[in-house]
């Protein structure tokens, strides 16, 4: 009745602004990040979200390691089997596990919820997006935030899902009659694994008959996976094991399965041995005061001074703040804008610089700079560095953002002087 529809519609608004206020600690900065970000240019001169996958991708799913692994090597293998250039791991690789894909089936056949529908729609529509089937990466293309997003990151949703309906499948399984186990389904799997298997080799046999010996087993060695797969397909839909029986080998097999699967991919080193300090860090951790440096070349990259203490001109990978990013630059819109600093930015005089490092000892040392350190690298000290925070006594108003940005890279405003402001300032309260 129109009560109870009442009822659930304000039970769902109530959830989600349980759900908005909860999330709402990790969206908002978001959000105000994102404003003023310069992510939106940066994306769209990427063209981020025209990135898809190949079909030929679709062998991760069954194969997880066809194309090399960051941590096991042969990385290559992509290229040389045909499947053409793949570049990251993490978003070419939507492994669930072989038996996960069966109890998923089970599930999308036997399952008649509002719950196993939604998870099921949402796989199926992010791995249209994913593969980039019209008109779906379109609509995500037209929409703010989506439109600067990498839609091959979908894949998580793809897992998330998956791991969900594989609930609901072996739940259903656990609950049925021994005679109502799906054994025309794990045959069906069986079938479907080959014709798929097949298809795989047709693309990649040519190319696997050029590999080596390392490549080859490489290869050969992941064969057991979907043969084990579906054996355990077969093995929980025999009538002469119980539910119990039944939940251990599936509940078991899966934890093999993605175990193998992930195991080596995160490896713990002690901190010391992945980031050694060298002597030059060491003196510069000695020095007192707070201050940044700044890297030349491939000195020092973005976030590895964070580890050792040391503020970085250049901040964290990717915070790309838009008024940063034209400060430094000038412009904005490049995601990549500060991974390295081949040269002095026009506005260096306000990044509060006191230590620049450069490969090698200059054969004289720059204008305001004199040489500080010179062994492994060489170091030079900016004379006229800035403290990090300055008492400025005059201000002035310009009201054309394009106009203070010209001054402040000029070479010849001096911040201690002077602050721009694009609006005047407040009344100060008097007390």
């Amino acid at each position: 009745g129109r009560r109870a529809r009442l009822r659930r519609t304000l039970a769902w608004l109530a959830g989600m602004a349980a759900g908005a206020a909860i999330a709402a600690p990790s969206l908002l900065p978001y959000v105000e990040y994102y404003r003023l970000s310069s992510s939106a240019l940066a994306s769209a001169a990427l063209d981020r979200s025209a990135s898809h996958l190949a079909p030929a991708t679709l062998a991760h799913f069954l194969l997880p390691f066809l194309s090399g692994a960051p941590h096991l090597g042969f990385e290559q293998l992509a290229a040389r089997l045909g499947l053409g250039e793949i570049e990251n791991f993490n978003e070419r690789t939507g492994y669930v596990g072989l038996f996960t894909l069966f109890v998923v089936i089970v599930a999308i056949l036997r399952v008649r919820t509002r719950a196993a529908r939604f998870y099921g729609a949402l796989a199926a529509g992010s791995l249209l997006v994913v593969y980039g089937v019209p008109p779906f990466p379109a609509l995500l293309h037209a929409l703010p935030i989506t439109s600067a997003m990498n839609h091959q990151r979908l894949l998580l949703m793809v897992g998330w899902s998956a791991a969900v309906l594989a609930g609901f499948g072996l739940d259903v399984m656990l609950r049925a009659e021994p005679r109502d186990r799906p054994r025309w389904l794990a045959l069906s799997f069986a079938v479907a694994l080959a014709v798929a298997l097949a298809v795989v080799w047709s693309f990649i046999g040519s190319g696997f008959s050029r590999l080596g010996g390392a490549p080859r087993a490489f290869l050969l060695g992941q064969a057991w996976i979907p043969v084990t797969g579906v054996v355990v397909a077969f093995l929980v839909t025999l009538r002469r094991f119980s539910s119990r029986t039944i939940a251990i080998v599936a509940i078991g097999w899966i934890a093999v399965d993605l175990l193998w699967f992930a195991w080596g991919f995160n490896p713990a080193i002690p901190a010391h041995r992945y980031y050694p300090a060298t002597n030059v860090i060491r003196t510069l951790q000695s020095e007192p005061a707070r201050f940044r440096v700044l890297g030349l070349s491939t000195v020092l990259p973005p976030n590895t001074a964070d580890v050792f203490g040391l503020d970085d001109a250049r901040g964290v990978d990717f915070t790309t703040l838009r008024r940063y990013e034209e400060l430094i630059t000038g412009r904005a819109g490049d995601f990549y804008f500060y991974q390295s600093a081949e040269e002095l930015p026009a506005s260096f005089p306000l990044l509060n610089v006191k230590y620049t490092l450069f490969p090698q000892r200059l054969p004289a040392a720059p204008e305001g700079f004199e040489l500080f350190y010179d062994r492994e690298i060489a170091v030079y000290r900016n004379t006229r560095v800035f403290e990090r925070a300055l008492v400025v006594l005059d201000h002035e108003v310009v009201a054309d953002p394009a106009a203070i940005l010209a001054r402040v890279r000029s070479g010849s405003f001096d911040p201690s002087r002077t602050v721009l402001l694009e609006e005047p300032p407040g009344p100060v309260a008097q007390g």
